[in-house]
């Protein structure tokens, strides 16, 4: 085998190698302007990124972007940064220093369809897909191969289904050396997507019914056009609301090829991004005033500075709630690079994590009273002793309230092995649900009423003082709709002064979908009436309940 044929086949294990930070400016070149590399983009750019380092290390200079640059040479220009995710550029090369701002805004413009000629990196095919490895496994062959490390996509020649079809043949993105399915071939990593001749409803409807998403290749609609090969993406002559309408009155992911908003100005292709200009609310307030995920290119907030490139991140400076309170007093994501809380300090570098000497709440409590996700390294409850690692989990010897009272009193996520209520009775395993003779509100009213986390010092339902930004769930007395009927008709995430409910508008930013024959709610009519997952264990006039064997775990 020449040493180019073992490259192609062997590319991960060649760059991972220390022999690899020993070759020279011209074989990099060399190796960057192939087609048939068996690995993707983003990890050849970091064994780019580490080659340059050792070979600053070696001249004794320090690994600087023009020293960098220098040792890469125009080689760089190789590097196939369109062949990359937006994430993937973001949170690799973007944060590498190793290209300008000026080099990295026309990447970025040309992620959202915006050509510029000030582009230095036109590539954007992926070198896997041009030619196909020397290590294909034949039909019946054992598939063992690591998955590639991109959007959870594979290759059909080297990830096979349990029926030995391609990948192409499946609904799902899938890790080989992780899942076995029921013949013991590995089904790979997936989004819970099935093949309809395997996987069927309780109902024994297949999935090519439901609400899933779909290969055009591979799953036929009810009028036999296959759905567009993306995320919850559907043309609106195959799929419609359950008053008929189109899906462009949905607030779906849409292509701009395939699906027209009503100004006729095609959506432009991300999640949930709109531009304002062509997409308004039902008030027809513009997108600025949802929240939105926006992009900077795009999106101006309202002092017209573009918002930082993350989700929900934003400046304090820029965005502003409600009470026009900057951002920082807001629940929301920070990098420590771009907000400083009040102590000037930067925020720690994850969700929802905040030292408590750095984020204090509005009564200047600081952070450990708070209902935040902690790391038992940085944050220290009140007996000093480090609160356990996991999400909104803590032993109630360890962490009390304000009134310190212990954990079991508060809307926390316990595990039942850690936590007994008051009836020493285990807590529920489940999101967001608690048993209404132990767990109650303000007003006293029990914890059925109200789908909701709430702080006392924070929210004021009754009272008529907005929300502090919880899942935008809320008590039935309390919040309506703009036709006046109340939250209990729809388990869902709902902003008031959006949503039209029984009035047969589609409601907004829900998160699944499930067949009205399967699930109702409490007062029996089906599950069409709400844009929701629910469990079908409900019935008419019983409450829900989540239960699961494992850890509690998020909602998706």
């Amino acid at each position: 085998m020449s040493c180019w044929k073992f490259i192609k086949s062997n590319t991960k294990r060649v760059v991972a190698s220390t022999d690899f930070n020993n070759i020279s400016q011209k074989t990099l070149a060399n190796l960057l302007r192939r087609n048939d590399l068996n690995i993707v983009e983003v990890e050849l750019f970091r064994a780019v990124l580490k080659w340059s380092d050792f070979q600053c290390s070696k001249k004794d200079i320090e690994a600087t972007r023009e020293s960098r640059r220098s040792v890469i040479g125009d080689a760089i220009y190789d590097l196939r940064f369109l062949a990359m995710t937006q994430k993937e550029f973001a949170q690799n090369v973007a944060t590498s220093g190793l290209l300008t701002a000026e080099e990295i805004v026309p990447i970025y413009n040309k992620f959202s369809g915006i050509s510029s000629r000030d582009l230095k990196w036109k590539l954007s095919k992926k070198r896997y897909n041009i030619s196909i490895p020397d290590n294909v496994p034949e039909v019946g062959e054992a598939v063992n191969p690591p998955a590639e490390e991109y959007h959870f996509y594979r290759k059909p020649e080297i990830v096979r289904d349990k029926d030995n079809s391609p990948a192409t043949e499946a609904h799902l993105y899938r890790k080989p050396e992780i899942v076995q399915d029921k013949d013991n071939i590995p089904a790979e990593e997936y989004h819970f997507y099935r093949k309809p001749e395997i996987v069927r409803d309780k109902d024994n409807s297949p999935a090519t019914e439901a609400h899933l998403y779909r290969k055009p290749e591979i799953v036929q609609d009810k009028d036999n056009i296959p759905a567009e090969e993306y995320h919850f993406y559907r043309k609106p002559e195959i799929v419609r609301d359950k008053d008929n309408s189109p899906a462009t009155e949905a607030h779906l992911y849409r292509k701009p090829e395939i699906v027209q908003d009503k100004d006729n100005i095609p959506a432009e292709e991300y999640h949930f991004y709109r531009k304002p200009e062509i997409v308004r609310d039902k008030d027809n307030s513009p997108a600025t005033e949802a929240h939105l995920y926006r992009k900077p290119e795009i999106v101006q907030d309202k002092d017209n500075i573009p918002a930082e490139e993350y989700h929900f991140y934003r400046k304090p400076e820029i965005v502003r709630d409600k009470d026009n309170s900057p951002a920082t007093e807001a629940h929301l994501y920070r990098k420590p690079e771009i907000v400083q809380d009040k102590d000037n300090i930067p925020a720690e570098e994850y969700h929802f994590y905040r030292k408590p000497e750095i984020v204090r709440d509005k009564d200047n409590s600081p952070a450990t009273e708070a209902h935040l996700y902690r790391k038992p390294e940085i944050v220290q409850d009140k007996d000093n002793i480090p609160a356990e690692e996991y999400h909104f989990y803590r032993k109630p010897e360890i962490v009390r309230d304000k009134d310190n009272s212990p954990a079991t009193e508060a809307h926390l996520y316990r595990k039942p092995e850690i936590v007994q209520d008051k009836d020493n009775i285990p807590a529920e395993e489940y999101h967001f649900y608690r048993k209404p003779e132990i767990v109650r509100d303000k007003d006293n009213s029990p914890a059925t009423e109200a789908h909701l986390y709430r702080k006392p010092e924070i929210v004021q339902d009754k009272d008529n003082i907005p929300a502090e930004e919880y899942h935008f769930y809320r008590k039935p007395e309390i919040v309506r709709d703009k036709d006046n009927s109340p939250a209990t008709e729809a388990h869902l995430y709902r902003k008031p002064e959006i949503v039209q409910d029984k009035d047969n508008i589609p409601a907004e930013e829900y998160h699944f979908y499930r067949k009205p024959e399967i699930v109702r709610d409490k007062d029996n009519s089906p599950a069409t009436e709400v844009h929701l997952y629910r469990k079908p264990v409900l019935e008419s006039g019983k409450k829900k309940k989540w239960k699961s064997k494992g850890c509690a775990k998020k909602s998706p």
